[in-house]
């Protein structure tokens, strides 16, 4: 009994790592992830701040989920506030653009321009919480892999797509 007991208390630990290393966390290391984050930003040319065209952004976005996905620790809480940013970003420009569409002279509030502009600008909004949320969290080292100032361009994106929405609301 004590032979199948030792053989029981070794293969127990030796199932566990195995189980591990198949369905644990196998994304790539920080520094790598970090690297290739820098790279993409440095790639879409959004080092800075985001591009106002909507098809890099669009792509960027696409690219930078496709990142997080390979992301864990601590890179992975800097790429979902990335994300995050990115999109609330990416949705203001939409509903800017689409309340640049709206008749105003004849505003019809089923219209496809404001319905979109209103949606476009909930999502910004909705972004942007998530992205303040996300940015508080970080400490300072992982703060130094976004941009300068982020939290407050976020916040700022934030208050403009409830401005949007506000205004549409009050027409309609």
């Amino acid at each position: 009994m004590t032979k199948m007991r030792a053989k029981f208390l070794l293969l127990v630990p030796l199932l566990l790592v195995l189980f591990l290393m198949l369905f644990g966390c196998n994304a790539q290391p920080d520094s790598k992830t970090l690297q290739d984050f820098s790279k993409l930003k440095q790639d879409f040319g959004v080092q800075k701040a985001y591009s106002s065209d909507l098809e890099k952004m669009d792509e960027y976005i696409t690219q930078l989920s496709v990142l997080s996905s390979k992301s864990c620790c601590s890179s992975s809480k800097v790429i979902s506030a990335e994300l995050s940013s990115a999109n609330a970003f990416y949705y203001l420009a939409k509903a800017i653009n689409s309340s640049a569409e709206i008749d105003y002279l004849r505003p019809g509030c089923n219209s496809k321009e404001i319905n979109d502009a209103m949606n476009y600008s909930k999502l910004s909004q909705q972004s942007a919480e998530k992205a303040i949320t996300q940015i508080s969290a970080l400490t300072v080292d992982e703060l130094k892999n976004l941009r300068e100032n982020q939290l407050n361009f976020i916040k700022g994106y934030k208050e403009r797509a409830q401005q949007i929405n506000d205004y549409l609301q009050r027409i309609c």
